[in-house]
C-alpha cells in the first residue's frame, strides 16, 4: 500500500518478496504458492479463496481483520482519503467494503465461533463509527479549525496525509488530549488497539 495505494497493490508486493528471496538466494520457483497469495490477497471479489488452510485464503482473511476496529477506521480512512474518495462520500464506500468482508470471514471461518465473535465486535464497531460518520456529514464543515465528532477524525487523518504526519505523531500530539469526547475515545481506543496487537 505504501507504494500504490489502488485496488491491486499485490503485485507490488509481489516484486517486493521476488526481491527479497533473492536477497537471501532463495529460489523464485520454490515459493510459487506464496507468491501467487501475495499478488492476489487483495482481490476482495474472493473468487480464488479456497478451503479453510490454503495460503491465499489465510493471508486474504488476515489482510481483511486489518480493516476492522480503530485500527480499520484508520487503514480504512488513509487508503480512501489517499485515493482521493470525497469525503462525503467514504463512510458509504468503506461500510460496503468491510460489510464484504466480514462476510468473507463468516463464510469461511464461521464454524470458529470465538474467533469470528471477536471480530465481529471490531466489523460492528468499525460500521458503527461509519454510521455515525455519515449522519454528521451534512451538517459537518471540514474547513472547521477544531474538529469535533466523527468527522473531526477523518479530518485529523485527512491532515495526517497532507502534512505527513506519522500515526505515532497522531497519539502523542495535542489530539490525544482533545476536549471532544468523540476524538478522545478514538484516540485511546487506537493506542490501547495497537499496543494488543
Amino acid at each position: 500500500m505504501s507504494v500504490e495505494p489502488g485496488l491491486r497493490h499485490g503485485k507490488y508486493s509481489k516484486d517486493r518478496c521476488i526481491r527479497f528471496l533473492s536477497k537471501h538466494y532463495l529460489k523464485e520457483k520454490d515459493f510459487k504458492d506464496l507468491l501467487e497469495a501475495i499478488e492476489n490477497h487483495d482481490i476482495k471479489e474472493y473468487t480464488s479463496l479456497g478451503n479453510q488452510t490454503d495460503l491465499i485464503t489465510i493471508l486474504s482473511v488476515a489482510d481483511d481483520l486489518d480493516a476492522f476496529g480503530f485500527t480499520g477506521i484508520f487503514r480504512y480512512s488513509e487508503i480512501y482519503l489517499t485515493r482521493e474518495i470525497a469525503l462525503d462520500k467514504i463512510g458509504y464506500f468503506i461500510k460496503e467494503n468491510a460489510g464484504r468482508r466480514f462476510e468473507n470471514l463468516f463464510k469461511i471461518y464461521g464454524s470458529f465461533d470465538e474467533f469470528v465473535k471477536k471480530h465481529e465486535k471490531r466489523y460492528t464497531m468499525l460500521d458503527d463509527f461509519f454510521t455515525r460518520y455519515n449522519n454528521q456529514v451534512p451538517g459537518y464543515q471540514f474547513g472547521n479549525q477544531n474538529p469535533f465528532g466523527y468527522c473531526g477524525i477523518i479530518k485529523i487523518f485527512n491532515e495526517m496525509i497532507r502534512k505527513k504526519i506519522t500515526l505515532k505523531d497522531l497519539y502523542n500530539g495535542p489530539f490525544k488530549e482533545s476536549p471532544d469526547p468523540v476524538i478522545k475515545w478514538y484516540i485511546e481506543g487506537l493506542i490501547s488497539e495497537l499496543v494488543i496487537s
